[in-house]
C-alpha cells in the first residue's frame, strides 16, 4: 500500500496537497486540493442547503453509464459514494485539523467524527460542497470541463477535484487531507483482481488502478460498470505531498496525519 498526504500549517493559507494507498485487494488515495482523475462529467443545476430541496443524486465523477460516481445521501458523508446502479465504488475523505480527524466524504470510516455540510450546489460543470468544523471551513469542488463548444476538451474523460481550506476562528491551524479511492471504481464487481501503477507526465505523479484481465466490452446489459481501461490520479508537482508504503495508511491518518512508510 501506498500514499501521498498533504498538510498546511498554522500560519500558512490552508490550500494545498494530495494522498495515495495501495494494497493487493484495496487502493487508496489520499490528497489535498487539485487533482486530475480520467473521468468526466454531465451535470443539472441545483442548490441543496438547510432546509432545501437537493437533487435525488448529486453527481461527482461520470463519463459514461460504465463509468460514473454519485452521491446519493442528504449529506456527502451518509452513504458511501455508488455507481449510478447502485453498487458502491466508495470514495473517503479525511481532513485531520490539529491532530483530530474528521470525516467530509464517504460513509466509513463510521468512528470518525463528520464536518458539518453546509451547503451542496451542483451545476451544469461543477458539483460543489461546503463543510464546517474544528476552525476551518473546507469547499470541496468536482469539476468537469463538459464544453459542448470546445470538441477536444468536451471529449477528455477529466474530472478536476479541488480542496479550498480556510480559519473560520482566526487561527492559524496544521491541516491534512486525505482521499481514499476503492479499487472497485475500475472493475465490475469486487471480486475481480486488480493491478496499479505509477508514472510521471509532465510534472505530474500519475497513480493508476484497473482490472487485471481487461475485458473490453465482453458481456451485455444495464447493470454492468467498466471493467477495462485504467483509472488515473494525477498529482501536479506544484502540490506538496508526501509518499509512503503501508497496509495501514488510513488508519495511520487517523492516529497521527501520516501512513507508515
Amino acid at each position: 500500500m501506498m500514499s501521498v498526504v498533504g498538510s498546511f500549517k498554522k500560519g500558512s493559507d490552508v490550500r494545498k496537497p494530495w494522498g495515495r494507498n495501495f494494497r493487493d485487494d484495496r487502493w487508496k488515495l489520499g490528497a489535498v486540493q487539485r487533482l486530475s482523475l480520467l473521468v468526466g462529467s454531465f451535470l443539472s443545476g441545483c442548490v441543496a442547503a438547510a432546509g432545501q430541496t437537493r437533487p435525488p443524486a448529486a453527481p461527482l465523477i461520470t463519463h459514461n453509464p460504465y463509468f460514473s460516481i454519485w452521491s446519493m445521501g442528504d449529506h456527502l458523508t451518509d452513504e458511501n459514494t455508488k455507481h449510478w446502479t447502485g453498487a458502491e465504488q466508495p470514495l473517503t475523505g479525511l481532513v485531520r485539523i490539529d491532530g483530530q480527524s474528521y470525516r467530509f466524504l464517504g460513509a466509513r470510516p463510521q468512528r470518525s467524527p463528520v464536518l458539518r455540510q453546509r451547503l451542496q450546489e451542483v451545476t451544469p460543470t461543477h458539483t460543489r460542497y461546503q463543510f464546517e468544523g474544528g476552525g476551518i471551513g473546507l469547499e470541496l469542488t468536482f469539476f468537469t470541463p463538459a464544453l459542448p463548444e470546445d470538441i477536444n476538451v468536451l471529449s477528455r474523460p477529466v474530472t478536476y477535484v479541488t480542496w479550498n481550506i480556510h480559519a473560520t476562528d482566526g487561527v492559524g491551524h496544521d491541516v491534512d487531507v486525505y482521499l481514499d479511492i476503492d479499487p472497485r471504481i475500475a472493475v465490475n464487481s469486487a471480486d475481480q483482481q486488480v493491478v496499479w501503477g505509477r508514472s510521471r507526465a509532465r510534472g505530474l505523479t500519475v497513480l493508476n488502478v484497473g482490472s487485471r484481465d481487461q475485458e473490453v466490452l465482453n458481456r451485455s446489459g444495464d447493470d454492468l460498470r467498466i471493467d477495462w481501461g485504467y483509472f488515473h490520479l494525477a498529482v501536479p508537482d506544484t502540490e506538496s505531498a508526501e509518499t509512503a508504503q503501508s497496509p495501514s495508511a488510513l488508519d495511520d491518518f487517523l492516529e497521527n496525519g501520516t501512513p507508515r512508510r
